[in-house]
């Protein structure tokens, strides 16, 4: 997690941020995606050395990550001065070796420069190899030299220990999973509100699909539909694609692994699923800034009186990037249309961006108000349970289990004997 307050994780641990990492410099790293693409998609060793290792395709950025900000940048940089003095050495040594070999005219001149020669590659490859122990304490300052941490990225090595090093390497996880969704299932959250803004423009759901695929690996969960438990999520969410509905609701089921005598105590859970699309595709464009009255109060804007014309399009023929001259110029669709706007567009014009948080609004306030009278029907049931009688609650039991096995004869359940 990267908050203006803390960072980390549960297998690194949490520190604040420092003041020197601002939210535009992390969201620049976090978004680079070239190398992130060729470590997740393209994982071979040739690629890594020669794109990674030989030409530098880096766009993500070491951090340091220490409680003592001024005291981790000072050691980490000594940490990395010694290592690289280390490697300039070793050019040193090769040059020198180099020369008494062209220069020297007797035996012992040949001999000094293999000496030499041959020990500056023990050095260098000890170095290189101590390395690849860093998770034990004496060893663990190398990484703190980017030169280390490249050799390691080319042969596909990864650092693990109990404790992380100064330097952390910050990235694109989006091509890992990009919704955010396992870690609050990890973390087995009652209710969960997931955005998807991906460039997923057939809606094929596929970021979903991903991450409810990586919960059944790592067995954390299943998922059901919530209005009827009976039915699985692919036809619910075939059905949501169908639709014009603004959210779509997924039940949750924890601790469903393993044998059934085994299973511990069952904790349910409910994903509402929010995939930016446009509902009514007849609203035009209208105001093309963010107001202080739109945001504080919720008062919709007038669209400005202008002779471009911008107000008066539908919202999905909007096109164009860069800037708002686009959109009274050509307005082509070479980068997508609102609000499928294609990740070649780095640079949004201010009217897509007003745009965007109009839909974002749009589409997220159904969904919070439906999870909203959710938590409070939980609440009020639970109330009513509390304050019944064991009778009552006995009987409303027996109910429940025959309305089910009426529904399905697997869920028919033997009646105890009275004692």
């Amino acid at each position: 997690f990267l908050t203006p307050g803390w960072m980390g994780s549960e297998r690194t641990g949490f520190i604040q941020t420092p003041t020197s990492l601002s939210a535009g410099k992390a969201m620049a790293i976090s978004g680079a995606a070239s190398d992130a693409f060729l470590m997740t998609k393209m994982n071979k060793v040739w690629v890594r050395a020669t794109f990674l290792a030989l030409f530098n395709l880096f766009m993500g950025d070491y951090v340091t990550f220490s409680t003592l900000q001024l005291k981790g940048d000072v050691v980490s940089r000594l940490q990395a001065a010694a290592v690289h003095f280390v490697f300039v050495l070793f050019l040193a040594a090769m040059y020198t070796s180099h020369w008494l070999a062209i220069n020297g005219s007797q035996d012992g001149a040949c001999r000094l420069a293999a000496a030499v020669f041959w020990s500056a590659w023990a050095v260098i490859g000890f170095i290189v190899a101590a390395s690849f122990f860093a998770f034990h304490s004496s060893c663990r300052w190398l990484l703190s030299s980017t030169l280390i941490r490249h050799i390691h990225t080319a042969l596909m090595h990864y650092h693990t220990s109990p404790e992380p090093p100064l330097k952390i390497f910050l990235n694109d996880g989006g091509l890992i999973e990009c919704l955010g969704l396992i870690s609050l299932l990890r973390r087995r959250c009652r209710w969960m509100l997931v955005t998807d803004a991906t460039a997923d423009f057939s809606m094929e759901m596929v970021c979903l699909r991903d991450s409810m695929q990586m919960a059944r690996d790592e067995r954390l969960c299943s998922f059901f539909d919530p209005t009827n438990p009976l039915r699985g999520v692919e036809p619910l969410m075939e059905d949501y694609r169908n639709s014009k509905k603004a959210y779509l609701r997924i039940g949750v089921l924890y601790d469903c692994w393993g044998p059934s005598d085994e299973i511990r105590e069952q904790q349910s859970g409910e994903i509402f699923f929010v995939r930016m699309r446009l509902i009514d595709c007849d609203q035009n464009v209208g105001c093309q800034r963010i107001t202080r009255d739109e945001v504080v109060d919720g008062i919709q804007p007038e669209p400005h009186s202008t002779k471009n014309g911008v107000p008066d399009l539908l919202r999905h023929e909007l096109g164009g990037c860069c800037c708002d001259c686009c959109h009274t110029g050509c307005n082509c669709g070479i980068m997508g249309r609102f609000p499928d706007i294609a990740n070649g567009n780095q640079f949004l014009t201010p009217t897509q961006f007003a745009l965007l948080c109009r839909l974002g609004f749009e589409l997220s306030g159904s969904a919070l108000d439906e999870m909203e009278r959710c938590q409070v029907e939980q609440m009020d049931f639970a109330d009513s349970v509390q304050h019944c009688s064991p009778q009552a609650t006995l009987a409303a039991l027996q109910w429940t289990i025959s309305s089910a096995s009426s529904i399905h004869p697997a869920l028919s359940v033997s009646r105890p004997k009275k004692e």
